[in-house]
């Protein structure tokens, strides 16, 4: 790993500054170093959990398309689709829940895309629907009593 020094000289005084890589480069550092063990640094905010839900959803460039929803946290979801969606479009989505009514998020904006897969940050979701969000991933946390 290596360390970039910057040298700022107003005065005699002053010396060199030293400056470590940044969080991104340790990280993917620590990655590669790592990545033979199967361990990886996650640095995402929330805990997101793997599901299977149906979703339908539209943008105001998009028709209403289908795919399937494989990973899901607080505020994001990870979803794979058939449908050719851009890097910065913003969407609604309706999450099926199985034997629930559907959660709704009003705006989202896809984040990424790579081949059949999607992640897209969820922007607004109504309180309801943000309340039963919250009630489904604490049911599909590890140890909760109503973990399926």
């Amino acid at each position: 790993m290596s360390v970039w020094a910057c040298a700022y000289r107003p005065s005699k005084s002053l010396t060199h500054l030293h400056q470590g890589p940044s969080l991104e480069q340790f990280t993917q550092q620590f990655n590669r170093t790592l990545s033979g063990n199967r361990f990886l640094l996650d640095l995402r905010r929330h805990q997101r959990f793997p599901v299977r839900f149906h979703t339908v959803f539209s943008g105001p460039k998009l028709s209403e398309s289908v795919g399937t929803v494989i990973n899901l946290s607080q505020s994001v979801c990870c979803l794979e689709t058939d449908c050719q969606v851009y890097t910065g479009i913003q969407l609604a989505l309706r999450l099926e829940v199985p034997d629930e009514a559907p959660i709704h998020i009003e705006r989202a904006a896809v984040r990424w895309n790579r081949g059949r897969q999607l992640g897209v940050g969820f922007i607004t979701i109504a309180s309801p629907h943000q309340e039963r969000m919250a009630q489904l991933l604490a049911k599909l946390k590890p140890g909760s009593e109503a973990a399926p």
